[in-house]
């Protein structure tokens, strides 16, 4: 409690690290407004901790800290039979860097992880997971799973990576993202905010604003290589995606079956292919939302979709652009529904681009066609 850790460092190389604490076998451990600032180890994180049951950060910071992986801290030593906890309450993760691999600020490996009204700002990782990574990257184990991910009332702002600029969960049972803030992080490639390979995942009354990557500038949504594709499924609700840059494809690439995009709203994103959604999979459904404003480059101003099986309803599509094919909407798969939706003043070649031998285009409304 009330402790400041500041300037220590662990200079072995070896499986370990801790430059400030190293935790072996512990059960419950408590931490209050305590400070780690400018540690650095040649491993894993200024906290290690191996073997444990409880862990909690109440009022804590972290700041300027550097590892290999982990930049503030790594966990790892849970099982199938055991579970962990991680919990952070109004906790802040500033300027840490994971130097060489994953996880600018947490690296965790097999455990439940909870966030509360936390910020992570100006963290960075070489690799994977600006802010955090949930998963094995090192071993790239698909059989050891992360438990959970939940993350409530938090920020994740200017953080950076390779892949996955905000948040990284890998092979994570479940993930729920609720009444957050993700805003100019960058990944050099896929996910500029959040890169989710799991089961199942939940992203409600988020808001994602000027984040950037190739493809995925917002969110990359791709299924488990370890389950069925059939399993898998997002669902993201009432979220706000504005101003973010793909350089590739899309604010938001749907690679998960029986995902839902419901009552959300994407305004002034721009991509190659794309602008606002990118389906690949089948069984989709994206209704409720309002694609405003959004460009294409190249095909779909608001919408592209590979996918067959899926279901477009509600929607509103206004003043979006494609320089090809698709002003608003460019569908090409099978048995897809597209059903009351307005149309207005979208610029492009051709509003609606689909596939006339299948599916159905049923109570829609074009108001001030191009």
């Amino acid at each position: 409690h009330n402790s400041n850790f500041t300037n220590n460092k662990a200079s072995d190389k070896g499986n370990y690290g801790g430059s400030a604490i190293t935790f072996n076998s512990v059960v419950n451990v408590d931490f209050n407004n305590c400070i780690f600032d400018s540690n650095a180890a040649k491993a894993n994180g200024a906290l290690m901790f191996d073997n444990f049951r409880n862990v909690k950060y109440t009022d804590c910071k972290f700041i300027n800290n550097n590892a290999t992986n982990g930049g503030a801290m790594y966990y790892t030593g849970s099982d199938e039979n055991r579970k962990t906890n991680v919990t952070y309450i109004r906790c802040l993760f500033d300027n840490n860097r994971a130097v060489s691999n994953n996880g600018g600020a947490i690296y965790t490996l097999g455990n439940n992880v909870t966030i509360i009204e936390s910020n992570f700002t100006n963290n960075h990782a070489y690799s994977w997971g600006g802010a955090i990574v949930m998963g094995d990257k090192i071993g790239n184990n698909p059989i050891i799973k992360t438990y959970g991910l939940n993350v409530y009332d938090s920020k994740f702002v200017n953080n950076t990576a390779w892949d996955a600029g905000g948040i990284d969960c890998y092979f994570t049972r479940n993930a729920h993202i609720y009444n957050s803030t993700f805003e100019s992080n960058k990944a050099d490639r896929t996910g500029g905010a959040l890169y989710m390979t799991g089961l199942y995942g939940v992203v409600d009354n988020c808001n994602f604003t000027a984040n950037e990557a190739i493809n995925g500038s917002a969110i990359m949504y791709i299924p488990d290589a370890v389950v069925e594709i059939g399993q898998t499924r997002a669902n993201i609700t009432n979220c706000n995606f504005k101003d973010n840059v793909a350089t590739g494809t899309s604010t938001l690439w749907l690679q998960s079956s029986h995902s839902r995009v419901i009552s959300c709203n994407f305004t002034n994103n721009v991509a190659k292919d794309a602008g606002g959604i990118y389906v690949t999979i089948d069984g989709v459904t994206i209704s409720k939302t309002n694609f405003i404003r959004n460009n294409a480059t190249h095909n779909g101003g608001a919408i592209y979709s590979s996918a067959s099986e899926s279901s477009f309803a509600n929607i509103n599509f206004f003043n979006n652009s494609a320089s090809n094919y698709g002003s608003a909407v460019y569908l090409f798969g099978e048995d897809c529904n597209l059903t009351n939706s307005t149309f207005s003043d979208n610029r492009g070649e051709y509003q609606i681009v689909w596939n006339i031998d299948s599916g159905n285009i049923i109570g829609c409304y074009y108001l001030n066609p191009p």
